[in-house]
């Protein structure tokens, strides 16, 4: 799941994706939260965690930049913009988070 939404990054240089953490949406019936430290040229070290929705885990399905790094650093959709209006206050973006900046 990393790696789908690393393809999407934005980071001068390329970036990666590390410490990914997914959470199981309440608010929706098949979303996760999945958080992860984005690493890449001037993001070096912790503290850039992102949070992006996903409908699958294994990296097929829909992807949506959640929170603010995820939208400045990637190119992939904005959940508060779909149907669904994911947004930062959704459940599982406080959860997932929490656990990708430990």
């Amino acid at each position: 799941m990393l790696n789908a939404i690393a393809e999407g990054l934005t980071v001068t240089g390329g970036g990666t994706l590390r410490n990914g953490y997914a959470v199981k949406s309440d608010d929706f019936s098949k979303v996760y939260m999945v958080a992860a430290d984005i690493q890449g040229t001037g993001m070096e070290g912790d503290g850039e965690v992102g949070v992006w929705a996903m409908n699958s885990l294994d990296g097929d399905g829909l992807i949506f930049a959640v929170d603010g790094l995820a939208k400045e650093f990637s190119d992939w959709g904005h959940g508060d913009t779909t149907d669904a209006h994911i947004t930062q206050s959704s459940d599982g973006v406080a959860e997932a988070k929490e656990c990708a900046s430990k």
